[in-house]
Formats: structure tokens, C-alpha cells, sequence
């Protein structure tokens, strides 16, 4: 069942298994996505969305 924002109607759909399987046990996805890389400016981020502004 696919339902939500992206989808105008709940939907039924069917996906085959990929062949290989991924493995992404290698990753541990959760530790990098709160800890982050540390040479990223947020405060910088956030005030370019705030103004519109496009990096050169």
C-alpha cells in the first residue's frame, strides 16, 4: 500500500526483489545521519534559505 503526500490516491503496487541483495550492514546510517560531517556551516545554510540566496 502506498499512501501519503506524494501519492493523489492510495495505491496498490508490487516490487520484485533486487537481485543481489543490498547490504548495507557495512553503514551504520543512523550514527552518520545524527552525528553529521563536521565541515558543514548550518547556521550559514539556514540563512541562505531565510534570504533566497544561490552559492557561487
Amino acid at each position: 500500500m502506498a499512501l501519503g503526500e506524494a501519492v493523489p490516491l492510495p495505491s496498490r503496487v508490487q516490487f520484485h526483489r533486487a537481485n543481489p541483495e543490498p547490504n548495507s550492514n557495512y553503514i551504520d546510517f543512523y550514527s552518520r545521519w545524527i552525528d553529521g560531517p563536521d565541515d558543514i556551516d548550518v547556521n550559514q545554510i539556514v540563512d541562505r534559505w531565510r534570504r533566497q540566496e544561490r552559492s557561487e
